[in-house]
């Protein structure tokens, strides 16, 4: 096509996607044009030398209307009006008060035009946008579906963007993501100019670490701000994979990870991380915590000699595990349960050391540290149990170690003959 002063107009554009003819005027000629609205592909139907006259800046008027009652097409050009046939055949000039100037008549000739023929509306218009996280982070790969004037997808680039061009201006429409974003559907009525329509993910969700025990260290993520000690916690869009890594400062050993759902924590309800002594990897699936516990190293290796007198008894090692279990301190929690050579006598020392190893409690591996079943597992073990009559009652829901094997497995280290 040579370069034109372009009025973009759209005739019948339909949901299918079907031509729809448009009027441009270059230096020497007026064209009509018809542009697949799906492809965009352009074909010139029809071109005209005569009706562009020498002399006249074709710049000044043009416009282009169509009457749906006899299929035909009208153009105004500097006051001069013609009709042709939709498909740019049977072109004929009208004679109506053709002046020289262009602009004499033109109040009287768009009226006669807006008497006898609908204008037709702009066809550059353009719905996009952008497709945000929860976290406000752009979400590539997201499929946006435009139904009603036209049916269309795209797919949203790496910067989160999609955009939808060449829409028929007064048509309705309906732009829909996949994926649970919000809104969930955005209708529009009768399009009138450019639209921006974003969309956004769905509930960001907390992960907070909590570092508790009588040693220090570090817990830090792999994604997101988690520098712990200084920062906590962040938010985090759901299925997000976070990889939690603790490491013990000078002096002190890292002595595992629980849930942090214990019974009166203001996180009891949240799902707990993971467990184990390892790298803590968790997809969030919700609120989230995760507790990191930091021993001093004199302790020793943590075991279930509980009262330090280098053998871990039923009715003493076992006794204080379940007690504490239970949630019993002070006197309640030691009297008549420490043995012979025990080296940690009081409650208080005794209760120190129980919360400096209390992942190693976790013996169904379930993230959390429960009286009547880890705390029955440990004191039937001590007690001498095994197989069926070790486990029975005893696995807590959402337990890793199930079996007998596993859990006899899981103890044998940790026991003091």
């Amino acid at each position: 096509l040579l370069s034109f002063f372009l009025v973009s107009l759209v005739l019948n554009e339909k949901v299918t996607g079907s031509p729809a003819p448009y009027c441009g005027i270059g230096e020497d000629k007026i064209e009509l044009v018809v542009e697949n609205a799906t492809t965009h592909a352009q074909t010139v139907i029809f071109q005209s030398d005569a009706i562009n006259p020498t002399g006249v800046n074709p710049g000044y008027i043009l416009q282009m209307a169509w009457s749906p009652q006899n299929n035909k097409l009208a153009l105004l050009l500097n006051s001069n009006l013609y009709v042709m046939n939709s498909d740019g055949t049977n072109l004929k000039p009208i004679t109506y008060n053709s002046g020289s100037s262009g602009f004499t008549l033109l109040t009287d000739s768009l009226s006669w035009l807006s008497t006898n023929f609908t204008q037709l509306p702009a066809v550059n218009y353009s719905i996009g946008g952008q497709v945000k996280d929860a976290l406000g982070n752009p979400s590539s790969g997201v499929v946006i579906t435009l139904s009603g004037g036209t049916s269309a997808t795209r797919t949203t680039d790496a910067s989160g963007q999609y955009v939808f061009s060449g829409l028929l201006g007064g048509g309705n429409y309906t732009v829909t993501p996949s994926g649970g974003l919000t809104p969930a559907t955005q209708p529009i009525n009768s399009l009138s100019g450019d639209l921006t329509v974003n969309f956004v993910g769905g509930t960001a969700y907390p992960l907070t670490v909590v570092t508790v025990g009588h040693g220090s260290g570090s817990v830090t993520s792999d994604a997101g701000i988690i520098s712990c000690g200084a920062t906590c916690g962040d938010n985090y869009a759901l299925g997000t994979s976070v990889t939690l890594t603790a490491t013990p400062a000078a002096g002190s050993q890292f002595t595992g990870w629980l849930g942090a759902a214990a019974a009166g924590s203001p996180y009891a309800t949240w799902q707990g991380a993971c467990t184990g002594t390892g790298s803590c990897q968790s997809t969030i699936g919700g609120q989230t915590a995760a507790l990191a516990t930091f021993a001093l190293t004199s302790i020793g290796v943590p075991s279930l000699d509980i009262d330090g007198s280098t053998h871990s008894g039923a009715l003493t090692d076992g006794l204080l595990v379940l007690r504490s279990l239970l949630g019993l301190s002070g006197a309640s929690l030691v009297n008549g349960a420490t043995g012979l050579g025990a080296t940690r006598i009081s409650d208080t020392q005794v209760g120190d050391y129980l919360t400096d190893v209390r992942p190693i409690l976790d013996v169904d591996g379930n993230g959390q540290t429960d009286a009547l079943t880890d705390g029955l597992l440990i004191i039937r073990y001590l007690f001498g149990l095994r197989g069926d009559s070790l486990i029975a009652g005893a696995v807590g829901p959402g337990a890793t170690r199930k079996t007998n094997v596993a859990i006899e497995a899981y103890i044998q280290p940790l026991f003091r003959p």
